[in-house]
Order: C-alpha cells, then structure tokens, then sequence
C-alpha cells in the first residue's frame, strides 16, 4: 500500500469530526465550529427563532407585577414563569459554546495543535487542487476517488515534486488528529476531545446562568458529558471546578502526533491526576467567610489583596478598563483565579512524577489566520490568555456576554494573507475551504452536497442547479468556470 493510500484511509476515518458541534438532535438549534478554519455557523437561529425570543424580552420588560423581575428573579424561576424564554438561553448557549471553542484554539495549545493540524492538511487538499486546475487538469469521477489522488496524475515534475513535498511534510498531522480523538494512555477513560467538549459544554451553562434550565441534554457517554462523569466519580460537584480541571489540563497538556505524549504530561493525564485532589479544591473554592469586609473605596486591586488574593500585576490592567464589578463578584474572581494557581501547582507535581521539567503554556501563534484574530483580540485584551481573563469570564456576567456575543464575532471577522500570498478575509477563506472539501465529498461518493435546497445530489443534478449557494455556482464565483469546468 502506497503511502498516500495508507494516509487516505486514516484521513478519511477522521474526517467525519471536521467540525466540534453542538448538536443534541430535535428541532434545538445547532452549532459548528470548524477544526481546520475557526469558522464558526449556526442552523435554526432564524428570523422565526429570534422574534419568539424578542417578544417574551418584551412581555417581561412590561410585566407590571416587577420591573426588575429580570434582575431579582434566578434564571430557573425567570424561565418557570416565562417558559418561552427557554428559546434566548437555547441561542444564547449554542452561541456561547462555538465561540469558547475559539477561545479555547487561541489560548490552550492543544486545542491550537489540533486546529494547526487540521489547517495544514486542508491547505494541503487546496494547494492540490489550485495546482491541478492550473495546469488545465480535469478531476475524472471513474478514476479518482479523493484530491489527494491528484497527486500521482499530476505530469509537471516540478509541480508534482513540490505537492509531493508538501506531502510529506504534513502526512503525519493525521496521527495528531487521531490522538485528539483515541490516544490511549494506560487505559485512560477520556481522550481530549472529551476535555475540549466538556469543558465547552459547561462553560456555556455557567456564563449563561442556565445550569437548572433544560436545554441542550447530552447523553452521559457523549463528549460533552463523558470527562464531567469521570469527574463525578470522583466525587466532583462544583461545576465550576471541572471547567477548571478541564481547561488547566489543556493548557498545560500535550497533544503531538506521538513522538513525545508517551514522555510528557497528556491533556488527559493531568486530568484524572488532578481529580485525585478535588476535596481539596471545593473546600477551598467553598470556604467562603460569612461576612465578607467589602472596601468601597479601594481600588479592585486593594480589595483583592486585602482579600488575600494574590493576583499578577501584567494581570491587573484587565480589571482597569473593566467598571461595575460587584464586591460579590471580584470576591469570586480573586477565589476563581487562588483555586487555578493550586491546581497549576499540582500539575507541577504531576509533571515531576512524570519525571519532566514543568513549562509554562507559552502559545506560539504561527499562522496567519489564527495570528490576525489573535492580534486583535489582543488590541483590547492584552492579558486575554491569563487567569484572571477566564475568572472574569465566569464572574462577571455583563463582562462576558459583551466579549462573546458582541466582541469575538468582530475580532473573528478580519483580514490576512491567505494560503497563495494573496489578501483574504475570513469570508473568502471559508468559501475556499468549503469549496475544495465539497469537491472532494463529491470524488468520494460520487454525489455532491449542492446547498441546504438540494441536499446531497448526483453530478448530473449538480451541474443543473445555477441558485446562489448552489455548488456549481460556488465553483464559478471562485474560479470562473462551472462544475462540467473541472469535472471530467
């Protein structure tokens, strides 16, 4: 077996979890984040869905029984009262959980290996493709079965050396990706997409305040659930604390494509590892005084350090641009960030008993377009990375709610040098990507996804629908000829 048919089949295998989405079934709205070009899209938020929303915001803002029943009223009981409401948590959580995917890409470096891992290879199917089509080849349905097939039909020596080249230079990002999904260490119960996942899926329970809501219900197996389980087991409560648990761990642990998980801490091993402490940490994170000593005048740094909460002075500057932070709230924060730097302190131990030096989780952002979003996230939150970020994130609600559904869409949407050199923007680059993965689906299987109208439809049917989001309509916008253009 040659070694591009030995690829494709591992390739391939994998290639059904291109994106993490949300999705528990029903008519609930979905969500997808795409592992290979951070893009992000939503199914079932329509104009229908957003007006249902609209109108219960109205009905309690003019409820004349309490003005401010919003304000007084825990979300369980709000949404006991209004049940409609269940439809704004349900769009504001799918939202919440795509976007933390993101944040979770540029600031864990396993999940930054995964999406580098993952963009490479599809670079490499675009790269294929462009050159292919440049050289006047026509993609034959009888004969080739996927784009990387193109290589070996390829009859320009110095084109075909190149692709071969890049080839081999990214074939073994396959064994990452797997990892990601199945590394098994010592019969571990959880691989990282369950740390990813879970965490996610917690996250946009707590920012949203909806923990008691039926919404989203995953299974206990599924990846949003199956790492809190393991938790659980070992006697874990604290929602709250899992997320901790689950983001220090992919922060701090390494996914490669094997060369070095066998010597080095894995997301997963530091996980269960940690887990072995969690008594102490819900005692910490409960040992609340009864009366708390609140400082109306000090500064949010005074307070948190008379608090005793020792918090970075790089981290501090977040808190200067940041207004109407309750006492009750920077009390969490300073409680939030003092369990993480425990927990960072055991993930030391673990890296010693693993008998490697412990470094700190510096991210190197070294493509372009996670690099441009990076910078302009970084422009307004220069610490966004930090401890004390992801404190503020789960204890200042109005604080969190404006960098997710207002800030992050913007930073996403922007501007870099794409894949040939040329100027692109989030939008071109997804339609490309999109494009090439579409072609390639239809190689495959020899019937095409054409758009949501048509669904998936023989190539005779394909070349026949001319509608906007039509695949042939896709393929002329971008290249300037129809699918009979490039398919043989």
């Amino acid at each position: 077996m040659s070694n591009i048919q030995d690829f494709t089949q591992r390739y391939y295998k994998e290639h059904k979890n291109l994106t993490l989405k949300l999705d528990s079934g029903g008519d609930l709205p979905t969500g997808e984040f795409d592992r290979y070009s951070m893009g992000i899209s939503f199914s079932g938020i329509d104009q229908i869905f957003l007006d249902k929303a609209r109108k219960v915001l109205k009905i309690i803002e003019e409820d004349s029984l309490d003005v401010d029943i919003s304000e007084k009223l825990p979300t369980d009981k709000l949404v006991s009262r209004y049940p409609e409401l269940v439809n704004l948590f349900l769009g504001q959580e799918v939202q919440t959980h795509e976007y933390f995917h993101l944040l979770q890409t540029l600031t864990l470096p396993s999940c930054f290996s995964l999406y580098k891992a993952s963009r490479e290879l599809a670079s490499l199917k675009v790269t294929i493709f462009v050159y292919y089509l440049r050289l006047g080849g026509k993609l034959n349905l009888n004969s080739i079965n996927n784009i990387f097939d193109v290589i070996d039909t390829v009859d320009d020596a110095e084109i075909k050396g190149y692709l071969e080249r890049l080839f081999d230079l990214y074939r073994e990002n396959i064994s990452l990706i797997e990892n990601f999904y199945e590394y098994d260490e010592g019969n571990s119960a959880i691989n990282v997409v369950d740390l990813m996942e879970g965490a996610a899926y917690t996250f946009q329970k707590l920012m949203n305040r909806s923990t008691e809501i039926d919404t989203f219900t995953a299974k206990d197996d599924s990846f949003y659930k199956k790492a809190k389980s393991f938790f659980q087991g070992k006697g874990g409560s604290e929602d709250v604390l899992f997320l901790i648990l689950s983001h220090m761990s992919l922060k701090y642990g390494l996914l490669d494509d094997g060369d070095f998980m066998e010597f080095m801490p894995t997301p997963q091993g530091i996980f269960e590892g940690l887990c072995e402490n969690i008594t102490e940490y819900e005692k910490s994170l409960n040992d609340i005084p009864l009366q708390i000593s609140f400082f109306g005048t000090y500064s949010y740094a005074d307070k948190l350090e008379k608090w005793g909460f020792n918090i970075n002075n790089s981290e501090l500057s977040l808190l200067k641009d940041i207004s109407n932070i309750e006492d009750e709230s920077l009390y969490a924060v300073g409680k939030l960030v003092s369990i993480i730097r425990m927990v960072t302190a055991h993930v030391k131990e673990i890296y010693n008993k693993k008998g490697t030096k412990f470094k700190d989780a510096s991210m190197v952002i070294d493509e372009p377009r996670a690099s441009t979003i990076d910078s302009n996230i970084k422009e307004h939150f220069v610490e966004y990375d930090s401890d004390l970020f992801l404190a503020l994130l789960l204890a200042h609600n109005s604080f969190a709610t404006e960098f997710f559904f207002k800030f992050l869409p913007k930073a996403r949407d922007t501007t870099y040098k794409g894949l040939f050199d040329e100027d692109t923007s989030s939008m071109m680059d997804d339609n490309l990507y999109k494009l090439v993965d579409d072609v390639d689906f239809l190689l495959r299987h020899k019937v095409g996804r054409c758009c949501e109208e048509h669904g998936k439809i023989p190539y005779r049917d394909l070349i026949n629908n001319n509608n906007e989001n039509c695949l042939t309509t896709r393929v002329n916008s971008l290249i300037g000829v129809g699918l009979e253009g490039i398919i043989e």
